[in-house]
């Protein structure tokens, strides 16, 4: 079952490779993503909840 954020996600990504003058490709965030970045995007596919704000 695909969630709305991942929906959102998905059609971005097929946005950025539309319209990225040059690019052959675009890279995933799995294949180079930084651990501060890997952790906001599953918090925003998931929902953020308080545990991921320190609270």
């Amino acid at each position: 079952m695909t969630t709305v954020p991942d929906e959102i996600i998905e059609r971005m990504d097929r946005l950025v490779a539309n319209t990225s003058p040059g690019r052959e490709r675009t890279v995933s965030l799995d294949e180079d993503a930084v651990p501060i970045a890997r952790k906001h995007r599953n918090a925003i596919r998931r929902g953020m909840s308080a545990d991921d704000i320190g609270e």
